[in-house]
């Protein structure tokens, strides 16, 4: 059995499988054998019977064709609707085709953005890639915004200086590879380290500018030693305005103790020797605290820092010395003198060579020498015109020259205690100048013999004796009131020996005796010289003319023995040839007794 169905098949995929189900034959094999199963299933009823199976079968046959009828009226229905969706499919496959060029013209008109948005997303992940980096590096290398606000005095800030060192390291190191970025981080951190450092010179001008002779602190004390090892620029400028402050300090105390305390120094004014020892007792005592002070300051040698501090004390100190030693005495003006150079020589090696006040006082020291100097020569001029003037018979030395021996005699011994008050360890400067003073003197004096000499033998006047007796009062005179200075040069044994020999040429002559020649005539020469003997020949007289007891009695016992050497000559030559005469005999003296009548 088989049953065709005419009806027109619908469009589409459901379509086609409904026909396929309709088209089916009930014939089939399948068919049967499930018919055959459905027979089996009623086995309990007569199917048995022919006219059963018959009816069976129109019934099945009419059921089977009404289901047919209502399953191709069903399937009218579907097929209706079918159609209808296969419109509406249509519909939305125009629909969707209109989306789809629609699709293809958006995506075409997209494409670029397309590739920018991938783009974009690349450099979304090479900037995120970057950022890390970029965490990175600040965190290895960068530096907190906030670290300038912290204060020098914090200690804070010398840890944030150590974290800006160590950057700076670590930027020198990648710099290595050429890294620009490196390169400006490293200008960078070197600028904000400069104003760290600058930050930290002016805290430290500010802590010094408030010192008022006090200790310093032991942060102002780091301070300095790393402005010292880490910034020499920022270093010297703090010394200087330390230097700076510190004169201001120190000049204004100098004042005060001149004339502000309660035992001002301006008090001994009257007393010039006091009054300029106490202001160098006041500076050297001023100058050591100083120096204690910079010495906790600053672990260096800092004779150029207190050789400045020390600057402004210099003119106050010039001009009160230059003042006080005007018209002084010159035993007065050795004494300033050897206090300057006492003094001069325990600054020296403490301070700058070259410094302000070391200069000063190297000038004081100059002037008030060559004051003393000139003021000495002084006295030698009028010692000169007073020879010259009053050079007369006594023979005697001018008053003058008196006054002006006690004078280099008082400097003298001054001169030999400050020696022993040095020791052999103390300043060069003091023994040094110390033999100037006594070469000057020693010039001086010797200046004085030889204008004597001069003097002396520039008079007519006098004989040759006399002038050598002049020249021996003016060296013993020299020798008797300062017996230490330059004895070599003022030495009066040769105008000794030589007064004694000019002395017995006197003698001689006045013996009228026959030295050296013929004896013949001798008789009257004895006679003369026998008289002469009790009256002109009287060697005391002679040299009564010297100023110098011990002086004279040298000359009279060297003149007596040269005279009776030549006269016992005379005397063995007259005793051998009138040894018959007895007159001239008698008229003879023994040499013994004519030395004991001279």
């Amino acid at each position: 059995m088989s049953m065709s169905i005419d009806t027109k098949t619908p469009g589409g995929s459901l379509g086609r499988r409904v026909a396929q189900i309709v088209q089916q034959p009930l014939d089939d094999t399948q068919v049967r054998m499930s018919l055959e199963s459905l027979a089996h299933c009623y086995s309990d009823t007569n199917l048995t019977s022919l006219l059963w199976h018959r009816d069976l079968r129109a019934k099945m046959h009419m059921s089977s064709t009404a289901l047919d009828r209502d399953f191709v009226q069903a399937l009218g229905q579907v097929d209706n609707m079918f159609a209808q969706l296969e419109a509406h499919i249509e519909l939305v496959d125009q629909e969707c085709r209109s989306l789809r060029t629609q699709v293809n013209r958006a995506l075409n008109s997209t494409q670029w953005l397309t590739a920018q948005a991938s783009t974009l997303f690349d450099e979304q992940r090479e900037l995120h890639t970057r950022l890390q980096l970029t965490r990175e590096f600040i965190e290895r290398f960068g530096v907190p915004d906030a670290v300038e606000e912290n204060s020098p005095a914090a200690p804070q800030f010398f840890v944030t200086l150590d974290l800006v060192a160590e950057k700076r390291a670590e930027c020198q190191k990648l710099l290595a590879v050429r890294s620009q970025t490196a390169a400006e981080l490293l200008v960078a951190l070197a600028e904000l380290e400069d104003r760290l450092y600058g930050c930290l010179s002016r805290w430290v001008v500010s802590q010094v500018r408030e010192l008022n002779g006090v200790l310093f602190s032991d942060q102002l004390k780091y301070a300095m030693s790393r402005l010292r090892t880490s910034q020499p620029l920022f270093f010297d400028h703090a010394l200087k305005e330390i230097a700076k402050a510190r004169r201001t300090v120190l000049h204004r105390e100098f004042h005060h103790a001149l004339s502000g305390s309660s035992r001002p120094i301006e008090a001994h004014a009257a007393d010039p020797l006091r009054y300029i020892g106490d202001m160098l007792a006041w500076i050297h005592q001023a100058c050591a605290e100083e120096r204690e002070l910079l010495d906790t300051l600053i672990t260096a040698d800092n004779k150029v820092l207190l050789g400045s501090a020390l600057e402004q004390i210099a003119r106050p100190l010039e001009i009160r010395v230059e003042q006080t030693t005007a018209g002084m005495a010159p035993s007065s003006l050795y004494r300033v003198d050897n206090l300057l150079v006492f003094y001069f020589g325990l600054f020296l090696p403490i301070c700058d060579p070259d410094s302000v006040f070391i200069t000063t006082l190297r000038s004081l020291c100059a002037s008030t020498h060559e004051t003393l100097r000139l003021e000495l020569e002084r006295l030698v001029d009028n010692i000169i015109v007073d020879i010259e003037r009053l050079l007369s018979p006594t023979l005697d030395v001018p008053p003058s020259l008196g006054d002006f021996l006690g004078v280099v005699a008082d400097i003298l011994i001054l001169h030999e205690d400050s020696l022993t008050s040095v020791d052999a360890s103390g300043p060069l400067l003091g023994n040094t100048h110390a033999l100037v003073v006594v070469d000057d003197i020693t010039e001086l004096l010797t200046r004085i013999r030889d204008e004597a000499h001069t003097a002396a033998h520039g008079n007519q006047r006098l004989r040759e004796y006399e002038r050598t007796i002049f020249e021996l009062n003016i060296v013993t005179t020299i020798e008797t009131l300062v017996p230490r200075a330059g004895a070599h040069a003022m030495e009066s044994a040769p105008l000794v020996d030589k007064l004694s020999k000019q002395l017995s040429d006197v003698l001689r002559e006045k013996s009228t005796l026959p030295f050296g020649l013929p004896i013949d005539d001798i008789g009257e020469s004895l006679v003369v010289f026998n008289e002469r003997l009790k009256t002109d020949l009287d060697v005391a007289r002679l040299v009564s003319r010297l100023r110098s007891h011990q002086a004279a009695r040298e000359v009279t016992t060297k003149t007596i023995q040269l005279f009776v050497e030549q006269y016992r000559e005379l005397y063995e030559r007259a005793v051998e040839d009138v040894e018959d005469n007895d007159e001239i005999v008698a008229l003879l003296h023994t040499p013994e007794t004519v030395a004991t009548l001279l």
